[in-house]
């Protein structure tokens, strides 16, 4: 008959294995899985979101510091607390800079953000999803307190269009992120 002999490689490799899996709690491994597991809870901020866009649209000098200036003063919602005057006055930044690097945020993700409040956040997202033209468009930009306060007859009467009209693109208004 036959001896079975182990194949001493075979054993080594097995015992590797045990071993390995019994010392996967070293130093290294714990960190390299905490920072795998705040990676899944933290979500990125909306300013890092931002700065990798800015990365990967290889800006010039002027614009990387412009927007960065701009990131930087950003809220959570990407409103500014500052007017582009002010920003630029108090950080030495010319406010021709300034006004590239907003539109150039304003065509990052997501959209509606660099913005100075609700109706220009609206308006950049209808711009960004083509509807420039549209009924909400001129709606957000003219009658944006009276949408607040559902009075339709008053917005159709000045659009010069149906109660319904200004009631179906209000319902499309609604789906936009106010934030």
């Amino acid at each position: 008959g036959f001896t079975l002999v182990p194949d001493t490689a075979l054993v080594r490799g097995e015992m590797a294995i045990r071993e390995s899996r019994a010392n996967s709690s070293s130093p290294d491994d714990q960190e390299r899985r905490g920072h795998l597991y705040n990676s899944i809870v933290a979500p990125e901020s909306l300013q890092q979101h931002l700065v990798a866009q800015l990365d990967l649209s290889a800006p010039s000098p002027e614009m990387r510091l412009a927007v960065q200036t701009l990131i930087g003063n950003m809220d959570e919602r990407g409103y500014f607390d500052d007017s582009l005057s002010e920003l630029g006055q108090r950080l030495a930044v010319p406010i021709d800079d300034l006004e590239r690097g907003k539109r150039l945020l304003q065509s990052f993700d997501p959209p509606g953000i660099a913005v100075d409040n609700l109706r220009e956040s609206l308006m950049v997202q209808l711009h960004r999803s083509g509807r420039l033209d549209s009924l909400e468009f001129k709606i957000v930009e003219s009658s944006l307190n009276e949408l607040a306060r559902k009075h339709f007859p008053q917005i159709a009467r000045a659009l010069g269009v149906s109660i319904e009209q200004v009631s179906e693109a209000a319902g499309h208004i609604a789906q936009l992120d106010p934030a």
